[in-house]
């Protein structure tokens, strides 16, 4: 029972993961690209030592990082429904590891009692 119980769920469940990876691996992909660019824009604006700028460098500089902090904004905005369906077919996935384990806890008792009788009838 518990054999096909894991070979009906294991493999879509193996699936789910394989797609989060993906979708972990994008995200992973934008938030460094972000924060280089906003490494890059920072980078430019002076801001220590009494230093002085061009108000237009400061302001390209600026609207630079926007420009970048809106396009997280779109990315996180266009991946977060995957997200959110990830989530809940990982918490899934726990679920049925708790309910996997009470199995094979209840197999583990049920074996046991098995060997106790089996020694008692061959006696």
């Amino acid at each position: 029972m518990l054999k096909i119980f894991l070979i009906q769920i294991q493999p879509p469940q193996l699936t789910f993961l394989d797609e989060w990876a993906s979708v972990e691996r994008d995200h992973t992909n934008s938030l460094t690209w972000t924060i280089q660019d906003l490494q890059a824009s920072t980078l430019r604006i002076p801001a220590a030592g009494g230093a002085r700028a061009d108000t237009k460098t400061v302001k390209a500089a600026l609207c630079s990082a926007v420009d970048v902090m809106q396009a997280l904004g779109s990315s996180l905005s266009s991946i977060l429904p995957q997200v959110e369906g990830m989530n809940y077919l990982v918490s899934e996935l726990a679920n049925l590891a708790v309910l996997e384990r009470a199995m094979l806890d209840e197999c583990e008792s049920i074996l046991g009692s098995t060997a106790a009788l089996q020694v008692i009838l061959q006696s």
